[in-house]
């Protein structure tokens, strides 16, 4: 995470298929300007640089959120990076996958040419197990909630690299990437033996826990309130949400996209003055 003069907004890198298979939680995604990339690297160094360029001009302060790997370390997941360390001479992860390092370097140069400092938010999560052991095997997702197979613990380790710190070359970024990595998986091996990360600990106050249950219940309510309404007024509800998804398809169809609407106005704006 790309931590640009806290406290901040936070603005995610994710994949465009998340906003093609979510109609209404890739709306919302959109309009909190999630940066969608293509897979495509030509198109997305350009859009991954636009769209950071566009934040630290209309945000005071921002967070980019990046997940380098790119995918839940699952079992199958695990078992390709692997053959693909081996084929490359690079040294295997026991928890973790390789990194990729292209949208890394970008976020990091363009955030660089900003020319404000940032910090790089180094965050390590593991999972406690229900049992009291350390092996929850996860990966988790909104499947687990109704069932209950959730983690006893979930322990963080954060890191700041001030960007002072960073190297200045492409090469150099992609390699002190990977050393991290290295260092991390490290960490989450030490994790596995000593149920603990090393440091100060710092446990989750109960000013966060009512915030949390705060916001399940208000979720319950609005949840509540949609099924209310479908019961009964449906020919409404239907008509409303109908409406909704046509102008979101539309937008996405015709424009790319609400975030790239939003781009293109700023460029325009840019161009005028």
């Amino acid at each position: 995470m790309f931590d640009i003069e806290r406290p901040s907004q936070t603005f995610p890198i994710t994949t465009e298929r998340f906003r093609r298979s979510h109609i209404y939680l890739g709306w919302l995604k959109q309009m909190h300007h999630f940066i969608f990339v293509k897979k495509d690297w030509i198109k997305d160094r350009v859009h991954i640089d636009k769209s950071i360029r566009y934040l630290l001009e209309t945000c005071s302060s921002v967070d980019v959120v990046i997940y380098p790997e790119g995918k839940i370390p699952s079992e199958a997941f695990k078992k390709e990076d692997k053959e693909y360390a081996e084929s490359k001479g690079l040294a295997t992860f026991k928890h973790l996958l390789h990194p990729k390092l292209k949208g890394f370097i970008a976020c990091v140069q363009t955030c660089r040419s900003g020319g404000a400092p940032f910090e790089i938010c180094e965050v390590t999560v593991a999972y406690k197990g229900r049992t009291g052991n350390c092996a929850y095997k996860g990966p988790f997702g909104g499947i687990q909630l109704p069932t209950g197979e959730l983690p006893q613990e979930v322990h963080f380790h954060i890191k700041y690299h001030p960007s002072s710190s960073l190297p200045s070359s492409d090469e150099e970024l992609g390699e002190w990437l990977y050393q991290r990595w290295r260092a991390k998986d490290e960490l989450l091996v030490q994790f596995h033996k000593t149920k603990s990360f090393p440091g100060p600990v710092q446990k989750e106050s109960l000013m966060k826990k009512l915030e949390m249950w705060l916001a399940i219940g208000i979720w319950a309510v609005l949840i509540g309130a949609v099924v209310y309404f479908w019961i009964k007024v449906p020919l409404l509800m239907a008509v409303i949400m109908g409406t909704t998804a046509l102008i979101h398809y539309i937008v996405d169809k015709r424009f790319d996209g609400w975030e790239r609407v939003a781009l293109r106005r700023w460029e325009r704006s840019k161009k005028m003055k």
